[in-house]
């Protein structure tokens, strides 16, 4: 496989870093034109990693956010980086050896809650995929709906390790970052004694109520505060100064678990970012209803919209708050969130109910 041609390479925030062209995630697209990913949530846990502290990126894929821990808690620190598909994983391993970064540890393994080896479909980088979206969820527990890789139809069984973040054996940790694809509640079962020990900050990817219900069980079961974040996918002051925005007003969410001895504490997030507390399943929906696309991703193509319950979904969508990406061959219209605050209080107002059309 001729490597070379099946990467591109930039000078990004956080350092030189490659990537593969035929991923059709947002990963590639943001890099492209802003040299950054996720950059308004990296910034928003840098706020939870000291120097010379220790850092458990889980689900790391090329590197993004691995790199920019490795800077944040410099030589005397240390990033542990889990990516479980081989290619993604090479392709981190080149990005931290382009920037002669020594305080990562790179290991190839999905990140569970017992330790062995699973079977998982691989990702094809030389066919066009999102590659950053493949689920292992179906793979560690049969039955389960899990996405193959990027959505690619065929892809060769491989088999990883399985591992456990228990097994580390930390002496510490300040930050466990987990964007595992629908596994973030598998992971925290596997690093139940590590956080009951060392009490790190949590921060969770959080797409669905059904994923984040799961994590704030584990959580709450070592008796940790919850909150969700929810911050803009675009950075107005991204690397590159680009104004162009490819994702209208996207949020990425996840949720925050934070030890009951700093739950109290303020914590510093930019102007734009939401940061709530969840202590009920309607806090945590209330919460993802302030993430435009949860509209369309997730309510959109679940069982209850399909058999007669989309009729609040159509209404939104009459009253201009579809969710559209125009970087993705798709329009968006309007400030959802906004908008939504808006439209609700007419309808109350008006003391009418939603009928389908």
């Amino acid at each position: 496989m001729d490597w070379d041609a099946l990467l591109r390479t930039v000078d990004s925030r956080h350092g030189r870093i490659s990537f593969f062209v035929n991923d059709t995630c947002a990963v590639r697209r943001s890099l492209e034109l802003y040299g950054e990913w996720a950059e308004n949530e990296i910034a928003f846990v840098g706020h939870f990693i000291p120097r010379g502290g220790t850092v458990l990126d889980v689900g790391a894929y090329i590197g993004t956010h691995t790199l920019a821990f490795a800077r944040r808690v410099g030589s005397t620190g240390r990033v542990v980086a889990f990516e479980a598909q081989p290619f993604a994983f090479e392709l981190l391993r080149r990005n931290i050896a382009a920037n002669c970064l020594s305080n990562i540890e790179p290991r190839n393994a999905v990140v569970a809650d017992s330790i062995g080896t699973v079977q998982i479909s691989s990702i094809e980088i030389d066919r066009k995929g999102a590659f950053g979206s493949a689920s292992v969820r179906s793979d560690l527990l049969p039955g389960e709906p899990g996405l193959r890789p990027g959505g690619q139809r065929e892809t060769r069984r491989i088999v990883v390790p399985a591992t456990t973040i228990d097994s580390l054996e930390l002496t510490a940790c300040a930050l466990v970052k987990i964007d595992a694809e629908g596994t973030e509640d598998v992971v925290l079962r596997g690093a139940r004694t590590t956080i009951a020990r060392l009490q790190p900050v949590i921060y969770a990817e959080c797409n669905s109520i059904t994923d984040g219900l799961r994590c704030i069980e584990v959580l709450r079961s070592l008796n940790y505060e919850v909150r969700v974040h929810l911050a803009d996918a675009f950075n107005r002051a991204n690397f590159r100064d680009c104004a162009e925005n490819i994702f209208g007003n996207a949020r990425e969410a996840a949720v925050l678990g934070l030890p009951r001895a700093i739950a109290d504490q303020a914590i510093p997030h930019r102007q734009g970012d939401l940061l709530v507390k969840v202590e009920t399943a309607d806090d945590l929906a209330l919460a993802l209803l302030n993430k435009p696309q949860y509209l369309s991703e997730i309510l959109a193509a679940g069982a209850a919209a399909r058999t007669g319950a989309a009729a609040w979904l159509e209404e939104m969508h009459r009253l201009g708050l579809s969710v559209r990406f125009p970087a993705f061959g798709r329009t968006i219209t309007g400030s959802i969130s906004r908008r939504i605050r808006s439209a609700i209080a007419r309808i109350i107002r008006a003391g009418s109910r939603l009928i389908p059309r």
